[in-house]
C-alpha cells in the first residue's frame, strides 16, 4: 500500500485533522492517531494491546511529546488539542505523511529534515519508532516525553493521586509501571539519556463519538502522566531508535527488523499479481487486520479500534476470508468452533462465543452460516468434508427451526418462519418504539428469504451426496415456503414486497433487506420479479459507496448524522450506507443481469468508487457506515473489516468469471 499526503494537505489543519492512520499486527494490537500525532478520539494511542480479554484493548502509551533544539532555538513537533485550544503547533512543520508500508512523518524545520517511522511487528507486541536527522548541519537535540494512558479504549483517564510516579532505568531500558492493573511498559533506547521528571498533562480534548456513549460532553477530556523524558543528540544522518513492549526485548537490529517486516507485507501483496492494485491493497489490509495466532480461537477478524465483533459480521466475512486465507484448514477450524457452539439450532450474537449463557441469540445467524457453507463447498469442492461435517451441522440447524426453538423462533403452519416478539429481538435490525417495544418481529422478509435459501441449499447438498429422498423432502418444504411467501408478502397495491407481516401488521418500509430476495444463491422470485426489484434497489438504495439501510423516500429516513453513532442507535438503520452490502449487490446484479462482459465492467466501475473511501477518507481501511445523503461522510467504527472482505470477494468472483 502506498499513500502520500504532500505539504499542501499536511499543513491544512482543518482539512487533515480527520486523517487517521492505523498500524496493526496479527495479535490484535494497534498504534493509531491523526497524521499530526494529535489524539483526536479516545481510542487513539501509540501502543494499544489486548490484556486479559480478547474483546478489550488497553492503551498503555498514549503518545510521545516531541521537540527539537536546533542551535539555540526550540521547536515542537507535537500537536495537541486542549479545551483552551490547539498547542503546540507542530503540524506547521509537517511537510509529508506517507504509508509505504508503514506510517512515516517528515518535518522541515529551519531547513532541516526530520523523519519519524512507526511500525508494529506482525507476530510480537513490539512497537518500533525511529527518528532520523536526514541532512547535514549543526547537530539536532531531540527531546521525547512518553505520555502514559493505562486505560481501556472506551474509558477516559484522570489524575490519580496515588499513581506510582517512579520509572526505572536499567542500562538502555526504562521501565514504567504507574498502575498495578496494567503491565509494566518497557521502552528500550540505544543511545542518549533518560531523566525522571514526573509530570501530569491536563485536559486533552477528544471528539464526541459512539465510543464514549453515556459520557457527558463536558467531561470528554483526559489527563495523562509523563514519567520523564529521553534526550539524544543527532548528528548528520544519525538516528534514534526506540523499541516498546510490555515484554523483554533482545533484538535491537532496526534495519533487520524493518526490512523483515517490510518483506512480510510485500509478500502478502504479491500473492495476487493479476489483481488490480486496489484489490491487492485490500487483501493486505485484511491479512494485517485479522488475528490468526490465538491459541483459544481459530480465527478472528476484529474491527478497529473496538475489538468485539458480532457473529453476524464474522459469518458474513467468512466467504471473503476463505478466499483470503487460502489455508482451508484454518477455515475448517472456524467451522468446528461454530459446530461446538451451536445451541438449539442457534449461535450466540457475539463472536467469539465467550459467556454463552449471558449472550443473546439472533435467528438469522444460523441461516447465514448455511449460506456460507454453500459458498465454502462451491469454493473448495470438498465433497468428503460436506458428507462428514457440514451436512449434519446444517441439518441440525434446519431441524431446530422446523421444530421451533428459543426466542419465539418457529416455522408456522404456512411454512414461513416467525421470529421474536415485542420483548425479544431476533432481527439484525433491532428497531424499537418510544415504549421500548420491539418493532421488527413476526414473519420478516430477510428471514424467510434466508430460510428458503437454506432449504434449497440442503436440497443441493443432498443431491451432491446422492441422498435423493432427503433432497426431495427439502425441495417440497422449499416449494411450500415459496408459495406462502409470494401469496402473503406481496403488496398488490404497491407491487412490492412487505418488509414484515404478522397478524396485526404489514410493514411497507423499503429496506436493505429486500436485497436478500435476489442476492442469495436461491431466490423465491422469478427473473422478471427479480429484475424489477433490482431496479427499485438501484433507484432508492444504491449509492456510490454501498446500499442505504432504508430508502430515502421513507419518512423515517435520516441522511445526516449529528454525532458519531454505533449499531446500537436507531439512526444506524434509518438510511445509513453500509459499504459491505456492495458484495450482495454484485451477487444480485450478476444473477439478474447475467455474467457478460458489459455487466462485469459495470461492477468493476462500481468498485472503483470505494478507492476514495479506502485511500482518502481512510488510509488503508474503510469506515463502518456513511451518511445516506451526499457527501456521504464516514461514521461509526473507523476500520470495519467486513467492508474489506466483501470488496475482495467481489474482485475474486469477477476474476473467476472473466477467465
Amino acid at each position: 500500500m502506498h499513500i502520500v499526503l504532500d505539504k499542501k494537505v499536511c499543513q491544512n489543519f482543518n482539512l487533515s485533522i480527520e486523517r487517521e492512520w492505523l498500524e496493526t499486527n496479527n495479535l490484535g494490537s494497534y498504534s493509531s492517531s491523526t497524521i499530526y500525532g494529535l489524539n483526536n478520539r479516545i481510542y487513539h494511542g501509540l501502543y494499544a494491546i489486548p490484556i486479559g480479554s480478547v474483546n478489550e484493548r488497553t492503551i498503555i502509551l498514549s503518545k510521545f511529546e516531541e521537540s527539537v533544539f536546533i542551535g539555540t532555538h526550540a521547536y515542537d513537533l507535537s500537536t495537541n488539542r486542549f479545551f483552551g485550544g490547539v498547542h503546540p503547533h507542530g503540524y506547521r512543520y509537517l511537510v509529508e505523511f506517507r504509508i509505504d508500508p508503514f506510517p512515516r512523518f517528515t518535518f522541515m524545520i529551519a531547513n532541516r529534515r526530520i523523519e519519524k517511522t512507526v511500525f508494529l511487528l506482525h507476530d510480537q507486541n513490539i512497537l518500533v519508532i525511529r527518528y532520523a536527522n536526514k541532512n547535514q548541519g549543526v547537530p539536532i537535540k531531540l527531546i521525547v516525553k512518553p505520555l502514559i494512558a493505562g486505560r481501556k479504549t472506551t474509558e477516559l483517564g484522570k489524575e490519580i493521586p496515588d499513581i506510582i510516579t517512579d520509572s526505572y532505568s536499567d542500562g538502555k531500558v526504562v521501565r514504567i509501571a504507574p498502575k498495578p492493573e496494567i503491565p509494566e511498559l518497557n521502552i528500550y533506547y540505544l543511545k542518549g539519556e533518560y531523566f525522571q521528571a514526573p509530570l501530569w498533562y491536563y485536559n486533552f480534548k477528544y471528539e464526541m463519538g459512539s465510543e464514549s456513549r453515556g459520557k457527558n460532553k463536558s467531561i470528554l477530556s483526559e489527563d495523562q502522566f509523563n514519567p520523564g523524558f529521553f534526550t539524544c543528540t543527532l548528528n548528520a544522518y544519525e538516528t534514534f531508535d526506540m523499541f516498546i513492549s510490555v515484554h523483554a526485548i533482545t533484538n535491537f537490529d532496526y534495519e533487520g527488523i524493518y526490512h523483515s517486516e517490510k518483506e512480510y507485507r510485500r509478500k502478502i501483496g504479491s500473492k495476487f499479481k493479476i489483481f488490480p492494485a486496489f484489490a491487492k491493497d485490500i487483501y493486505e489490509s485484511i491479512k494485517t487486520f485479522r488475528i490468526s495466532r490465538s491459541e483459544k480461537y481459530p480465527l478472528l477478524l476484529p474491527n478497529y479500534h473496538h475489538y468485539q465483533m458480532t457473529t453476524r459480521e464474522m459469518i458474513l466475512a467468512l466467504p471473503g476470508l476463505t478466499m483470503v486465507e487460502r489455508n482451508i484448514n484454518s477455515i475448517k477450524r472456524v467451522i468446528t468452533y461454530f459446530e461446538h457452539n451451536l445451541n438449539d439450532g442457534l449461535f450466540p450474537e457475539k463472536y467469539p462465543f465467550d459467556d454463552k449463557e449471558k449472550q443473546d441469540y439472533a435467528a438469522d445467524l444460523s441461516l447465514l452460516f448455511i449460506n456460507f457453507a454453500y459458498h465454502f463447498i462451491e469454493f473448495t469442492n470438498d465433497i468428503d468434508y460436506l458428507d462428514q461435517v457440514l451436512l449434519d451441522l446444517c441439518k441440525s440447524i434446519v431441524d431446530g427451526f422446523n421444530k421451533g426453538t428459543r426466542h419465539e423462533i418457529f416455522k408456522d403452519k404456512d411454512d414461513l418462519l416467525s421470529t421474536g416478539s415485542k420483548e425479544i429481538v431476533t432481527s439484525w435490525i433491532p428497531l424499537r418504539d418510544a415504549k421500548n417495544n420491539v418493532l421488527r418481529y413476526g414473519k420478516l422478509l430477510e428471514m424467510n428469504a434466508l430460510w428458503y435459501n437454506a432449504l434449497k441449499i440442503m436440497e443441493s447438498f443432498c443431491q451432491l451426496l446422492d441422498k435423493i429422498r432427503q433432497a426431495k423432502r427439502y425441495a417440497k418444504l422449499a416449494k411450500r415456503t415459496q408459495e406462502s411467501f409470494l401469496a402473503y408478502f406481496y403488496d398488490q397495491s404497491r407491487e412490492r414486497f412487505y418488509d414484515l407481516i404478522r397478524y396485526d401488521w404489514q410493514d411497507t418500509s423499503f429496506r436493505i433487506n429486500q436485497l436478500f430476495l435476489i442476492a442469495l444463491p436461491f431466490s423465491m422470485l422469478s427473473q422478471e420479479q427479480g429484475a424489477k426489484l433490482l431496479q427499485e434497489i438501484d433507484d432508492e438504495l444504491l449509492t456510490p459507496f454501498g446500499l442505504r439501510s432504508l430508502s430515502a423516500k421513507e419518512k423515517p429516513f435520516k441522511g445526516r448524522l449529528k454525532v458519531n453513532i454505533s449499531s446500537q442507535d436507531p439512526e444506524y438503520y434509518l438510511g445509513c450506507v453500509w459499504p459491505w452490502t456492495i458484495g450482495l449487490y454484485a451477487d444480485a446484479v450478476l444473477k439478474i443481469m447475467g455474467q457478460n462482459p458489459t455487466i462485469i465492467t459495470y461492477i468493476k466501475k462500481v468498485l472503483q468508487n470505494f478507492k476514495k473511501l479506502y485511500y482518502h477518507d481512510g488510509m488503508g481501511y474503510i469506515s463502518e457506515i456513511y451518511e445516506g445523503s451526499k457527501p456521504h461522510r464516514k461514521n461509526a467504527t473507523l476500520a470495519y473489516s467486513l467492508n474489506l472482505t466483501e470488496i475482495f470477494r467481489v474482485y475474486n468472483n469477477l476474476k473467476s468469471k472473466s477467465v
